[in-house]
């Protein structure tokens, strides 16, 4: 499915920046509206509104919202907060967002299509085909609470200020030069309390209902040039997330994963405003997986079919759909060349500019992603037989939101994915 700007928000603030454009003293709030139009093979014609605003409950913070329709009759929408600070903390900030939809079709990657007994839906070798499909709906809302620790950068002031240029930082961009948490950086200790739940009436077998509800444990070291658009620096993250079986949940599970991103800077020539090399990788395990939470068997400590080590989607292995690949473990490495050319024909755009919504760059992607899930956490296996997915993408940076079209290219198919921030 495609999520316009309804992604999950996944990389959390560290060290909330307040964006200021060049000759600005003070961060004035920005209020932009967009409507737009699109196509995808799963909602067809589809148009929708986006509305966001930077800098008006607090400098740093940022709201955003998105409303969609389609010609088939699905519509959906989120709402989102980045950056809050909770007054009287100091260093305590909420990021939180909340999707509502009710599709035409749902796709879901588990077992039950009596056409492929044989095999377990989401498997690396599963059949492309071996999916329940319904109309339903989808819920999910999350809350990020982070606490930024009185370390590197952020022993004084757990914000930064920076000056842009046309969405470029001039002054204030973070020194990268030193890894060291308590010398440079912003470290970040963070809870994500997390609700979805997905009901589906399947052509297949009826009605499929999957609940998740927990917690995010997370600990983060930031030491990138600009969160919004790295050009230098790295990331590290370790997080243990945990489904304790409330809320109605299908069943309790946890996961553990590391988070490794890498930006390279090539800097600037004749035609170019920025060129960048970014590297990800994320490994992931699920030590609840064999533990049987029927006394008959019947029901293990496993996530649902899109959460926990799944690829597919928005943010890894693009060319795939959500949940395509999903099991007790996965691997995933990226790598992305990301262009900021002089050329910007949006940039005196007049409709656009009229909505307060103006494109300071655009940017172009190329990049290629590798992936495999495992029913084990064995390298040797997880490392085998891998997926792979070409990417060319159309990015922009409208006011201080980066949007994003990337084109995933699969030995299934091409799928577009439309969202906020860059994958990684």
């Amino acid at each position: 499915m495609i999520w316009l700007a309804g992604g999950v928000l996944l990389s959390p603030a560290s060290g909330q920046e307040i964006l200021l454009h060049e000759g600005q003293t003070n961060a004035l709030p920005e209020t932009f509206v967009v409507p737009f139009a699109f196509y995808s093979g799963t909602l067809g014609p589809s148009i929708g509104a986006s509305i966001g605003n930077r800098g008006f409950f607090q400098p740093q913070a940022s709201t955003f919202a998105t409303i969609v329709g389609s010609a088939a009759g699905s519509v959906y929408g989120f709402l989102a907060v980045r950056d809050l600070e909770i007054p009287w903390t100091e260093r305590l900030f909420v990021n939180g967002q909340l999707n509502l939809g009710r599709f035409n079709q749902i796709d879901i990657y588990s077992d039950g299509n009596p056409d492929y007994p044989e095999t377990r839906a989401g498997s690396p070798d599963s059949d492309a085909d071996d999916f329940l499909t319904g109309e339903g709906t989808d819920v999910k809302v999350w809350a990020l609470f982070g606490l930024v620790l009185p370390l590197g950068a952020g022993r004084d002031d757990p914000k930064s200020r920076l000056t842009l240029r046309d969405g470029i930082a001039v002054e204030g961009a973070r020194d990268t030069s030193v890894w060291n948490p308590f010398r440079s950086g912003y470290t970040l200790a963070g809870i994500k309390p997390f609700y979805r739940r997905q009901d589906a009436d399947t052509d297949e077998i009826g009605d499929v209902e999957s609940t998740t509800s927990g917690a995010e444990f997370l600990f983060r070291y930031e030491n990138t040039d600009f969160h919004e658009n790295p050009s230098r620096g790295s990331v590290q993250q370790v997080r243990v997330t945990k489904d304790w079986g409330e809320l109605d949940s299908t069943a309790p599970w946890e996961t553990m994963d590391l988070t490794l991103t890498k930006y390279f800077s090539l800097g600037a020539d004749r035609a170019s405003r920025q060129r960048v090399l970014a590297l990800n990788l994320w490994w992931i395990d699920t030590p609840s997986w064999d533990e049987v939470e029927a006394q008959d068997g019947s029901l293990y400590r496993r996530p649902p079919s899109y959460a926990g080590a799944t690829l597919g989607g928005t943010e890894r292995m693009r060319g795939y759909p959500e949940g395509r690949f999903n099991d007790r473990s996965a691997v995933y490495y990226a790598a992305e060349y990301r262009h900021i050319p002089d050329w910007n024909p949006l940039r005196d755009s007049g409709w656009l500019n009229r909505r307060n919504a103006r494109v300071q760059w655009l940017q172009y992607v190329v990049g290629v992603e590798v992936g495999r899930v495992a029913d084990e956490f064995d390298l040797g296996e997880l490392h085998s037989d891998m997926k792979v997915c070409g990417i060319l993408g159309l990015r922009a940076m409208v006011n201080t939101l980066v949007v994003r079209a990337d084109v995933g290219l699969s030995d299934e198919g091409a799928a577009v994915q439309m969202t906020i921030d860059h994958p990684f």
